[in-house]
């Protein structure tokens, strides 16, 4: 089996059991958000603590070792319990971790996840030090051998060597995939840089508009952009983005990525589905009804497995229908690794589910 590494985050995810969270609800910039409320000077019992292992490398490197890919991750932790933790739980899953770091007098990533009653927690993350990353952690000998990179959120000071890793995996003959994450995108002029050595780009709806924005200018010129999609179709493609009364189309967001070098663009939808725009279509899946627990772990399990499929030699629509399936695993569990399926289990469900559910649209 071909090696893949990743590199990002690697956390360590404590889970607080709270019952009976109120939330309330408030429309703004024309959606509606939830809110957790917690009451003010008041002690709350927690019936139940849970550990476990998150973070995008962490993810998407345990996703990859369960379908059965040698893998090697890249992060930085620091010289604590909690770096240990994430150390053991990886190479329990059959993960490299030879090229990590350890930044001395730093402290490990740390999530603290709460859980709400609708299925979509709130984590509160400290990033330690995955903030810390410098361009000598990366080696020449973390690329050698490796068919794919994966790499996922970088934030801090590590976020600036993006275009450096992208650039050297090119060097190294080594495809990129970017999943980055919002730190990234709201300093996108090294996101931006890193396009060009970017085979395929990962973001889910929010993030993907706030790239096209960051590309074309705040004000889109509604002369240059193609008229939005109606009737029967996806939602994105009724209505991607607008700004100052100018619509933008799907397909204006794919064309200006593609400008910019990735030939393979994703763009996860939460519980509608996921979009995939190649230079000759667009394919649409919905997301499978399950009983979801949470939605943690959601896009590292499609993307990662999404990229593998990829790897694999397998159509576009092979690895759209594996991403769902495995996303759709992972958040009927409460971690973001516990869910993930191990390749006989993957193909066995991508069988049965067939490719009845997805859509494809001319791109022009």
């Amino acid at each position: 089996m071909k090696k893949l590494c990743t590199l990002g985050g690697a956390t360590q995810d404590i889970f607080i059991g709270h019952e009976g969270v109120e939330t309330i609800r408030l429309h703004e910039n024309n959606e509606t958000k939830s809110y957790m409320l917690l009451q003010e000077g008041i002690k709350i019992d927690i019936p139940e603590l849970f550990y476990a292992v998150g973070g995008g490398a962490a993810n998407s490197a345990c996703s990859f070792a369960r379908l059965g890919f040698e893998v090697e991750a890249l992060f930085a932790r620091g010289d604590d319990e909690a770096g240990r933790f994430i150390i053991k739980h990886l190479e329990k899953q059959g993960v490299g971790v030879s090229h990590h770091v350890v930044k001395k007098g730093g402290q490990s990533a740390i999530s603290f996840i709460i859980s709400s009653t609708e299925k979509n927690n709130v984590a509160l993350c400290y990033r330690g030090a995955t903030r810390e990353l410098v361009a000598e952690d990366v080696p020449d000998s973390f690329f050698e051998g490796t068919s794919s990179l994966y790499i996922t959120s970088l934030s801090g000071a590590s976020s600036a060597l993006l275009p450096l890793i992208a650039r050297r995996a090119q060097q190294h003959q080594v495809a990129v995939a970017l999943n980055p994450g919002m730190e990234q995108l709201m300093q996108s002029n090294d996101l931006i840089s890193a396009l060009a050595d970017t085979d395929i780009l990962i973001l889910n709806k929010r993030e993907s508009v706030y790239l096209m924005k960051r590309l074309v200018g705040k004000d889109f010129d509604k002369q240059d952009m193609h008229v939005t999609c109606q009737g029967n179709a996806p939602q994105l493609f009724r209505s991607f983005a607008s700004s100052a009364g100018a619509e933008v189309s799907l397909y204006d967001y794919f064309s200006e990525i593609f400008k910019h070098g990735p030939s393979i663009v994703v763009i996860t939808n939460g519980l509608e589905g996921v979009y995939v725009g190649t230079s000759e279509k667009v394919y649409f899946h919905p997301s499978l009804e399950v009983s979801a627990v949470t939605s943690l772990g959601a896009g590292d399990a499609f993307g990662s497995t999404f990229v593998a499929t990829l790897v694999l030699g397998k159509t576009i629509e092979e690895a759209l229908i594996s991403g769902v399936i495995n996303a759709s695993s992972v958040i009927e569990r409460r971690d973001a690794q516990s869910g993930l399926l191990e390749y006989e289990q993957l193909q066995s469900r991508a069988l049965e589910l067939g490719n009845r559910y997805i859509r494809s649209f001319k791109f022009f």
